[in-house]
């Protein structure tokens, strides 16, 4: 039997990461201002992705934010490897939504860019490019154990520091046929999701049982972003 998903309120207790958080760089900092200090700025989040299963998940944790995509080449670094990659590809986008909203915005803000893949024996997923090579991907998958990761990116436009975060969940399908992997195509659900399938959407079926963060399947791990917020010390507005 799948894993039923976690509720809203279990999700959002923190749970400790398989990957600790890599401070990369210090953000804003309380100052003295004659003796007194200052409370640090409130930021406004930016999300540098046009996921909806991201903007979902931080709507549903009460997060108010806009929405900027980065237009970057998706292409991996040959040279690191996978987990590197990943976390590469996170702070790509991150570095080029900063730069392009930074001569546009005049209020301090962060952003929050992420990068989702499937390993499966050490062969990376990322979105299929077609039905075929969809289909391909779910055989692989089908009765095995992969692994999810996604990198997060979150920098600040005070300081402009990057702080950065790799998530890892361990996922295990349940044996698949091919009539299963065909009809789930037909619903296109898999044509934009890393791996070929959507945790939170029919894809959610193949899943037998997985261990760590359910939100880091979906695309953005939750409980990683708020401990960074926590530890930088940033506010969101």
């Amino acid at each position: 039997m799948a894993t039923s998903p976690p509720t809203l309120a279990s999700l959002f207790h923190f749970t400790l990461s398989l990957h600790p958080c890599e401070n990369v760089a210090v953000g804003a900092q309380l100052v003295l201002n004659g003796g007194v200090k200052s409370s640090p700025p409130s930021f406004e989040l930016v999300l540098a992705s046009a996921s909806p299963r991201r903007r979902q998940l931080l709507s549903e944790a009460g997060f108010k934010f806009i929405v900027h995509p980065s237009k970057i080449s998706e292409t991996l670094e040959e040279n690191l490897i996978i987990e590197d990659q990943i976390l590469d590809l996170a702070g790509r986008k991150a570095r080029a939504a900063m730069a392009e909203l930074l001569p546009l915005r005049s209020n301090p803000f962060l952003v929050v860019a992420a990068d989702t893949m499937v390993v499966h024996k050490g062969l990376p997923f990322g979105k299929p490019q077609d039905e075929q090579e969809a289909f391909l991907i779910l055989r692989r998958l089908s009765g095995a154990i992969h692994r999810v990761y996604t990198a997060l990116s979150v920098m600040d436009s005070v300081s402009q520091s990057e702080t950065t975060h790799l998530e890892a969940t361990d996922v295990e399908f349940r044996p698949l046929t091919d009539n299963e992997i065909y009809e789930y195509i037909a619903t296109g659900e898999p044509m934009d999701k890393a791996g070929a399938y959507g945790m939170q959407g029919a894809g959610g079926k193949f899943v037998a049982r997985y261990s760590g963060s359910y939100s880091n399947i979906v695309g953005l791990p939750m409980e990683a972003f708020l401990s960074v917020l926590k530890e930088q010390g940033w506010r969101i507005r």
